[in-house]
């Protein structure tokens, strides 16, 4: 096992093993939206406030902050003290709880505006289980799986294995947006300030249903993001530089299994690596 990592990561993140080699850069997707919310005064909410979500106040949430620093130079080795709250430093963090959690950072109280950022890696993903997985894939279909636990920082990824195997994905979980899944744009586009009251939100994800066919009608509470590992590209296998014979492969695009957003992928059966 041979590659290139980050700092505190404990696993190879680019390189090759026995069986296959990748390598990755930077896929610009737009994964974050910043929303503008109409706020409002609210006793019933623990914070106070509430936004205003197609006619319905939604509490706003505070998250505690405390903050801690060193007293350099007073000749106290690890002199920790605590930070006061007040101008750039809140008593708390006043999260939107809808989309993915995103906090407000900025609040104008006299005109009861509020923004908020919404961004796929305000939950928990699991890029480290993706780092393990492709240093034990031993083919194709070991990496797409491993893919599927690559959510945030999306990459492009390049793959070639000793099964003749050339490949290309674009990893990255990417919000699935109301109006544009309705193929129009409800007031300004993702990359301007969107309106927090209802029209452009992040569908929520489809929940399982019990005939295996999603409809839009199957909603959950939690938002949906598109499949990461969302296009690839297979390459027919090549003759071998051993001198073995090159496996075969079929493969064909086939559609996910979202229907909020279906995008193609690669299904291949190949024949047995040789040796």
């Amino acid at each position: 096992m041979i590659g290139n990592s980050f700092a505190g990561a404990p696993f190879v993140i680019v390189g090759h093993n026995q069986h296959l080699a990748w390598g990755a850069t930077v896929d610009p997707v737009d994964v974050t939206d910043v929303f503008q919310e109409k706020l409002v005064p609210d006793p019933t909410s623990p914070s106070g406030l509430s936004t205003v979500f197609q006619g319905q106040l939604e509490h706003v949430v505070p998250i505690p902050e405390r903050y801690l620093v060193n007293q350099p130079g007073d000749g106290v080795a690890d002199d920790v003290v605590p930070v006061p709250n007040g101008g750039a430093i809140p008593a708390a963090t006043l999260i939107v709880p809808r989309r993915n959690q995103g906090p407000l950072v900025q609040v104008d109280l006299a005109t009861g505006i509020g923004l908020s950022v919404q961004y796929t890696g305000f939950s928990g993903t699991r890029e480290l289980d993706a780092f393990l997985a492709f240093d034990a894939a031993r083919d194709l279909r070991d990496f797409q799986r491993a893919l599927q636990s690559f959510d945030v920082g999306s990459q492009n990824f390049c793959y070639a294995d000793d099964a003749g195997n050339i490949a290309y994905f674009a990893g990255a979980e990417v919000p699935v947006r109301e109006d544009l899944q309705q193929g129009r744009v409800a007031g300004l586009p993702p990359y301007f300030i969107r309106s927090g009251t209802g029209g452009n939100e992040w569908l929520p994800e489809p929940a399982p249903p019990a005939n295996g066919v999603c409809t839009a009608s199957t909603l959950a509470s939690k938002p949906a993001f598109s499949d990461n590992s969302t296009t690839s590209v297979v390459s027919a296998p090549s003759p071998s530089p051993w001198g073995c014979p090159p496996p075969t492969s079929r493969c064909s695009p086939v559609s996910g299994s979202s229907t909020l957003a279906a995008y193609p992928r690669i299904r291949c059966r190949r024949s047995p690596r040789c040796g």
